[in-house]
């Protein structure tokens, strides 16, 4: 099923730190990323959502061509219910970024907690948060181009800020 998001309603506030596992079984931190990368790009994803596998060639060019240099690194998360959806359990992610061979961090937020702090609607549906925690942007993959990711970076006065994420709705317990 497909829905239209509303737009975010925390750009300009904090982003909501996290601390959650990783496909790989490893924990990820959003404050270790901003101690490390100029922006991180968090993207709410969904192993089934195929307008998320529409949009894994975007999010691999970002990751490929700016986290090398730490200016942007890419991070995703799935935030689906298993229980809803049992195709978004953990053992699936781990099935999915292998098979689209992903080359971001896949992270799995079984509380929902990382979702109800973005206030995410929809999969995908991306935010990129600065290096003292602001969001900056939120919304669609589409809206995020390199122009863009440029005028974040130097600090300038950019448009838009939000963008119309368009998915499927996340499977809330």
């Amino acid at each position: 099923m497909t829905s239209l998001a509303t737009f975010p309603a925390s750009i300009g506030n904090y982003a909501p730190d996290f601390e959650i596992p990783g496909v790989d079984k490893e924990v990820y931190h959003l404050a270790k990323y901003l101690r490390t990368h100029a922006l991180v790009g968090v993207v709410f994803l969904s192993n089934c959502c195929p307008i998320v596998r529409s949009y894994l060639p975007r999010l691999k060019e970002i990751q490929a061509k700016f986290s090398p240099s730490a200016v942007l690194t890419v991070v995703g998360i799935n935030s689906n219910d298993s229980y809803q959806a049992p195709e978004e359990s953990f053992e699936k992610m781990q099935a999915f970024a292998q098979e689209m061979q992903l080359n971001f961090p896949y992270l799995w937020d079984s509380t929902q907690d990382v979702a109800l702090g973005f206030q995410v609607q929809v999969t995908p549906e991306m935010f990129v948060v600065d290096r003292q925690g602001l969001i900056l942007y939120g919304g669609s993959i589409e809206g995020l181009g390199d122009d863009l990711i440029a005028a974040m970076l130097g600090g300038e006065d950019f448009s838009p800020q939000s963008s119309e994420a368009m998915g499927s709705p996340i499977a809330w317990r």
